[in-house]
């Protein structure tokens, strides 16, 4: 009907919420029905570790192999050149007779997928169960990652390293007594301010341009 995709995606997010409630509470709750969740998944389906000790596990590869052979879809295929298209100016796609609609649709699933994809790792490789709540904001905090990595696949790499250490760092300073808006804060200016420089690094460049051509 013609919403933006962005809010038409958070919107429906709201909707899995409550999916997730509901199975944990009927026909996924534990044997014993003690909590909101499932029952344990089974040693071997669990995620190994790659380092004993730590929560790292083998999931990572797959998170890495996931944003290469993205990053290969996005530039090197027909795909991903109308993927681009589309997300440059819906408008125009339409005009050059791209199939928008379908690309779209396409794009949402795909999306879908990965998103499910990643809460399977998080169970099978962190939590082994399934709860409600489930989601601590990994989807709206991978919002700020693709911002920050430009929406390129191999740059959410870094970007996701640093709000994971971010992340990772704000449960030991809540320990320490700090509390959890101050590092809310904290995130919000390193995401803006990098933000803010590549605008104004943008802002320079064209007039610098702008003056030479002149």
């Amino acid at each position: 009907r013609g919403v933006q995709i962005v809010l038409s995606s958070l919107i429906m997010n709201f909707i899995a919420v409550q999916v997730v409630a509901w199975v944990v509470r009927g026909p996924l709750q534990e044997a014993i029905r003690e909590y909101p969740q499932s029952d344990p998944i089974r040693a071997a389906a669990e995620l190994p570790k790659v380092i004993t000790g730590l929560q790292l596990h083998s999931g990572i590869w797959i998170a890495l192999a996931i944003a290469l052979l993205f990053d290969v879809l996005v530039r090197k295929t027909v795909f991903g050149q109308h993927l681009k298209a589309v997300g440059s100016g819906l408008r125009a796609s339409k005009t050059m007779g791209l199939p928008v609609s379908r690309i779209l649709f396409t794009t949402v699933l795909l999306s879908g997928a990965l998103g499910g994809l990643a809460g399977g790792i998080q169970i099978a490789g962190v939590t082994h169960f399934l709860a409600d709540p489930y989601s601590k904001g990994y989807g709206y905090t991978a919002i700020a990652v693709a911002l920050l990595a430009r929406l390129s696949p191999i740059g959410a790499i870094p970007a996701a390293l640093l709000f994971g250490a971010l992340t990772s760092g704000s449960s030991a300073a809540q320990s320490a007594g700090i509390p959890v808006v101050v590092l809310q804060v904290i995130q919000a200016v390193i995401l803006f301010s990098i933000l803010g420089a590549r605008y104004t690094g943008t802002l320079l460049r064209n007039k610098i341009a702008s003056g030479a051509a002149a």
